[in-house]
């Protein structure tokens, strides 16, 4: 058996470092990575997240909300959902397995993976199982725009002067005592001026 150097990925990865990876649409398979042994972790094939789709129990065909596995004779597409990124795809056939690194970002069709090579017959093996590693990813909506409030202006009101009729209420008034005393006053004052007057008229005439 020929020995493989195995290169692990580092498995403390944050979902931003999957912003860059491969999207939209079918894509064929990158080269894959040998994993010696039977893995059947997603930590065992040295990939961030959790199994989304497939089984380290079976061969069989797939599907879920995360996507769908599709295994025809000795290939296996992937195809990933909307929402959802695929750290890397596990196909184990004969002693090993192939690890197809991603990311790849959903919607997106990943073809022609296969089982790693047989030496015998220079075939890959036949596909023992697979599963796909990855997690779930917030959708991204519309931002709500928040309404602007515009205060509302209080009108200010300035008071005024208010000219108050004349009344008999009013006449009988302090107010109006003092202006009708005083006339008084000098109506008899002048009165009182004309009889002497008369008085000393008559006295210079007799």
């Amino acid at each position: 058996m020929i020995g493989l150097s195995v290169a692990t990925p580092a498995l403390a990865q944050t979902q931003e470092t999957f912003a860059g990876g491969r999207a939209a649409g079918a894509i064929e398979a990158p080269e894959p990575r040998l994993v010696q042994g039977n893995v059947t972790t997603c930590e065992g094939a040295g990939l961030a997240g959790e199994i989304i789709l497939g089984s380290p129990n079976s061969p069989a065909n797939d599907s879920d909300e995360a996507g769908t596995g599709t295994v025809t004779g000795l290939e296996l597409d992937v195809t990933i959902n909307d929402n959802f990124v695929a750290t890397g795809i596990v196909v184990k056939g004969g002693p090993n397995a192939n690890v197809y690194d991603g990311p790849f970002v959903g919607p997106i069709e990943v073809e022609d993976m296969t089982a790693p090579i047989n030496p015998e017959n220079n075939q890959p093996f036949g596909i023992s199982f697979w599963f796909v590693c990855g997690f779930e990813t917030q959708p991204t909506g519309t931002p709500t725009a928040t309404p602007t409030v515009t205060p509302t202006v209080t009108p200010t009101v300035t008071p005024t002067k208010s000219k108050l009729p004349i009344t008999g209420d009013s006449l009988s008034g302090p107010s109006f005592v003092i202006p009708v005393a005083l006339g008084g006053g000098l109506l008899l004052l002048g009165s009182m001026l004309v009889v002497l007057h008369r008085r000393r008229d008559g006295e210079a005439r007799g």
